[in-house]
């Protein structure tokens, strides 16, 4: 643990929110970052008891940790606590304060996320599936396929309101109409 300058701990609350405990190793610091603004004293003092134990059987990091206080944005809807424990620890190894950041940077997220999940779940392009991934697929049994070259997506031509396949060899060019919205 000795060899990280941060540890990072989603921690779940009761089944319904999320908070980030932020440890600076080298600083030996212990911050408790929630979108809510509640009490969570208790996560720093279960971390100071594990750690006390963890030092009797290793001998690491043994001595006192500082509390630091240390404020997240506050969120204004139900469901974006997630999002901004994610955004939280992206701020501090960035070297952001995170109070600075807004609801809004949760939002934006958890498509930066999404995005970031698609781009490391792409399927080889000879890996089509039987399923169009248009949401409002129009025609289940076509034929003809093209495949988004951003987001790795294969839907039908009359799904992606094209006719023919651009480019000479028809794959590489097409850009959905998802990711034209969301990159352009």
């Amino acid at each position: 643990m000795a060899n990280y300058d941060w540890l990072f701990m989603p921690i779940n609350v009761n089944n319904n929110h999320w908070v980030l405990l932020a440890v600076d190793v080298r600083r030996r610091t212990i911050s408790v970052l929630d979108s809510l603004h509640r009490d969570n004293n208790i996560w720093i003092e279960r971390w100071m008891a594990y750690m006390l134990l963890r030092a009797e059987t290793t001998n690491e990091l043994a001595g006192p940790w500082e509390t630091r206080e240390w404020l997240s944005a506050r969120q204004e809807d139900g469901s974006s606590c997630g999002p901004f424990v994610l955004l939280n620890a992206l701020a501090i190894t960035r070297r952001i304060d995170p109070a600075k950041l807004t609801h809004q940077h949760a939002l934006a997220m958890r498509s930066y996320v999404l995005s970031i999940l698609l781009g490391e779940s792409r399927q080889p392009k000879d890996c089509r599936s039987d399923y169009c991934d248009d949401l409002e697929c129009r025609n289940p049994n076509g034929t003809n396929w093209i495949y988004c070259r951003v987001c790795n997506r294969w839907l039908h031509f009359e799904c992606a309101n094209i006719t023919e396949a651009p480019g000479e060899d028809g794959q590489d060019d097409f850009v959905c109409v998802v990711c034209a919205a969301q990159y352009s």
